[in-house]
């Protein structure tokens, strides 16, 4: 290996339930490693010396196109430090040493060219305490569980959204509040999720939730009634529907306009409670919170620990819900949506 600017690194590879089968790798450094999330090796080897992790995750090709790969789980070695890292088997010997492996392993700092900052505390963060919690993240179920939920709906019912309604959720991007809705507001609060499992700091996701549902809320509303869509501009649209949320309030709001829909709506109003009472609103930390968990320590975070586990299920049956009300709340408007359009295009010929 290279010293100072380093080109490439062996790692040994071993089977999870065999350290005796192994083999050396060598990872090129480079650009493409410092930005792969997962560590990506030939098929072949994967098959070799790991096994199926059971956990999936969604690729996109330069083309646009969606595929579903099962990452699988391999023994890795460097020197006295050792771990299980998930990896993305390649059909094309594709070798990439990705940032998670290295996280696991403690050297983040080691070996990525990831400038050093003169921040005691920033160094101790990014280098020092990841591996623990990414470590205690797959050694914890209920952690594991959330984590599988989010990146399930990030693949399902974004990419795959997005994916298979490209061209259409593109040209209405202009029109629709709904749509702007969903290529900012809920990639946002996605990407938020997945960031603070990776820190520990899982309390976040229950208020970037929140946010992405009563922004949903107001989205839908702001495209299907019928005084709103008289306005062109989707950010306008929006913005004046969520003047008439703030002044009327989310429950009058809900109770309103998705009052033909009780169900949906007694969804929408108990998902908005649980994550407002239970996390968003500092009294209800006190009853989400009755053991002492990763929160209680203080920052830096250390690692998910046994008080984490039940504030971990119901943050995990909160992800659930709001998937199911998006779901719901998607069909909705694209029927009404569609129904609108057509009608606009009648309109405009006659």
């Amino acid at each position: 290996m290279a010293t100072g600017g380093v080109e490439y690194v062996d790692f040994e590879l071993f089977h999870p339930r065999d350290s005796k089968s192994r083999q050396v790798i060598r990872f090129n450094r480079g650009i493409s490693s410092e930005r792969a999330l997962y560590t990506v090796l030939p098929e072949e080897i994967c098959q070799k010396l790991g096994e199926p992790s059971g956990t999936f995750i969604q690729l996109i090709s330069a083309e646009g196109v969606s595929s579903e790969v099962e990452l699988w789980a391999l023994g890795v070695r460097y020197k006295d430090k050792q771990c299980i890292t998930l990896v993305v088997p390649s059909k094309n010997e594709k070798i990439i040493l990705g940032f998670l492996t290295l996280a696991q392993l403690g050297l983040t700092y080691n070996l990525t060219q990831i400038k050093y900052r003169d921040d005691q505390f920033f160094n101790s963060l990014i280098y020092e305490h990841a591996y623990d919690i990414l470590e205690s993240l797959y050694g914890t179920k209920e952690a594991l569980d959330v984590y599988r939920e989010v990146m399930m709906q990030y693949n399902e019912d974004w990419i795959d959204v997005l994916v298979n309604n490209r061209d259409y959720l593109l040209n209405e991007w202009r029109r629709s509040s709904f749509v702007v809705w969903f290529m900012s507001m809920y990639f946002y609060s996605l990407n938020a999720a997945i960031v603070s499992l990776f820190v520990g700091l899982y309390p976040y996701i229950a208020i970037t939730l929140r946010q992405a549902l009563e922004s949903l809320i107001v989205a839908y509303m702001a495209d299907t009634r019928k005084d709103y869509t008289e306005i062109s501009d989707p950010l306008s649209r929006w913005d004046i529907a969520f003047n008439e949320f703030e002044k009327t309030g989310f429950k009058n709001i809900v109770d309103k306009y998705l009052g033909n829909d009780k169900d949906l709506a007694n969804e929408i109003l108990s998902l908005w409670k649980e994550l407002s009472s239970l996390f968003i609103h500092a009294r209800g930390l006190l009853y989400t919170f009755p053991e002492v968990s990763s929160i209680a320590m203080g920052l830096p975070l250390l690692a998910y620990v046994e008080g984490d586990k039940e504030p971990l299920l119901i943050l995990n049956n909160s992800v659930k819900k709001f998937r199911k009300i998006f779901k719901k709340l998607f069909d909705k408007w694209s029927t009404t949506w569609l129904k609108k359009n057509v009608h606009d295009t009648n309109n405009a010929s006659s």
